[in-house]
């Protein structure tokens, strides 16, 4: 019979975050088994009952636990680490065959050092370039935040921009939960405002990394295209106003993304009012800091901004476009009719191709970083 009793317990749910930990109980005593920075993903009981079967990731690694409920412990079964990624997404200069597909993308693994612990990314080359330049990169920032960078949908993402002739980079950041959940919920109560903030930082972090790399070479990276979608595309907005403290890119996407979260929906309010532990009204200064559109006059990078006809932050959209043009930024705003918030099929098959021209517009290369 099982001596300990398992409890999901769901401690960010004040701030709207799915973030579980498994809690065992005895009496008065209480146990985590399981690393504290562990996501949750499934939990299954295993046959009688004296133990569970706990799927998780921390970072990129996906690992299996068996937690023992008769002794309180918890083993660790399987685990998908940095190595068997490398083995399955191959290495960027070598790329890999397949006798279905034909010559497959070349792939790597980045590890991010930061402080509190390591970030990943995934760099992705095109198969064969457009023409006889590198090609230029991409810096996909993912929206949600989702909780930890997940390979299949970074591989997903990254299709139509390798078509496009880019190279691309999934990044990861903090809010995601990736570094666990102290630096998380540092973020999204707003603790790292005033500044572009620390999900920023994580940013620059993964694309400083990869032009530390022996084969750096065969990307443009100085060219580089800032994309974001939803929360990644107010990550964007944040950076962009700040270019004391980052480069000045080819070009910034923010897609679907907000700038002035004074402006959010009441239900997206009241989280955030929960979240930061104040009002617009009560904290002024901190809210203005944490909208990008208070520093608009900041931004140097030619913007491209994308919104669904039926998006719920189009309103935004158009706000954050008419506050670019006035302050002189080169902008191209495109609706696309019918979509919501998040495209499908061609619409998302187009936001690469109208960067593909708009850098090519756009880009000065006397002003972007040696």
């Amino acid at each position: 019979m099982a001596n300990w009793t398992p409890v999901q317990e769901a401690p960010c749910a004040d701030i709207g975050v799915p973030w579980a930990e498994l809690v065992l109980t005895r009496g008065g005593e209480r146990r985590h088994p399981l690393p504290m920075n562990l996501r949750l993903r499934e939990v299954a009981v295993e046959g009688d009952g004296a133990a569970l079967i706990v799927q998780g990731i921390t970072g990129m690694h996906r690992c299996t636990w068996r937690v023992d409920l008769e002794r309180g412990t918890a083993d660790l079964q399987d685990a998908v680490d940095l190595s068997a990624l490398r083995s399955r997404y191959g290495d960027v200069r070598a790329g890999n065959r397949s006798a279905s597909s034909g010559t497959c993308p070349r792939r790597a693994v980045l590890e991010v050092p930061r402080g509190p612990g390591t970030l990943h990314a995934l760099v992705s080359l095109p198969s064969q370039r457009l023409d006889s330049s590198p090609p230029p990169l991409v810096i996909d920032v993912h929206g949600g935040p989702w909780p930890g960078l997940d390979l299949d949908d970074a591989t997903r993402r990254a299709a139509p921009w390798l078509e496009a002739g880019f190279a691309h980079l999934a990044v990861e950041y903090r809010a995601s939960g990736a570094l666990g959940r102290g630096p998380m919920e540092h973020v999204l109560r707003g603790a790292d405002v005033p500044g572009p903030g620390d999900d920023a930082s994580d940013v620059l972090a993964a694309w400083e990394t990869l032009r530390r790399q022996p084969w750096a070479q065969e990307v443009d990276s100085d060219r580089a295209v800032l994309f974001g979608f939803s929360y990644g595309a107010y990550v964007v907005n944040r950076i962009v106003t700040h270019p004391s403290a980052f480069p000045r890119w080819g070009l910034a996407i923010c897609h679907e993304g907000v700038a002035d979260l004074r402006g959010l929906d009441q239900a997206s309010m009241d989280m955030q009012v929960v979240r930061r532990g104040s009002t617009p009204g009560a904290d002024p200064g901190h809210w203005s800091a944490a909208s990008p559109v208070d520093a608009v006059q900041e931004v140097s990078t030619p913007m491209l901004l994308v919104y669904g006809g039926r998006s719920p932050v189009l309103a935004q959209g158009e706000a954050w476009r008419d506050a670019l043009r006035r302050a002189g930024t080169e902008i191209d705003w495109h609706v696309a009719p019918g979509e919501g918030h998040v495209f499908a099929g061609e619409a998302a098959a187009d936001i690469p191709r109208r960067a593909r021209d708009l850098l090519g517009a756009w880009s000065d290369p006397r002003a972007l970083p040696p």
